[in-house]
């Protein structure tokens, strides 16, 4: 008898300046959050590479949902943010 194995891979993709210079609109996130994060001034994915929690959760209708979307993404470009 075979036991079927699911083997889950989390892709994580090299932080590169190809990956800096990603348009917040070409993201794979949801409407909102991008809206939230053009509104707040970032314009690419290297520009969220100092911000905090709290600076994301101060932008206009960005909340917890959009926060998670947007902190899962970064991690896969090897860009952790700041939790203060």
């Amino acid at each position: 008898e075979e036991i079927n194995k699911i083997e889950v891979v989390e892709e994580v993709v090299e932080e590169t300046d190809e990956a800096q210079d990603l348009r917040i609109e070409d993201l794979p996130i949801s409407k909102r959050s991008k809206t939230g994060l053009l509104s707040g001034g970032y314009k690419t994915l290297a520009d969220l590479k100092s911000v905090s929690v709290d600076d994301l959760l101060n932008l206009s209708g960005f909340g917890n949902k959009s926060l998670n979307e947007v902190v899962e993404l970064l991690n896969q470009y090897g860009i952790n943010i700041k939790s203060e």
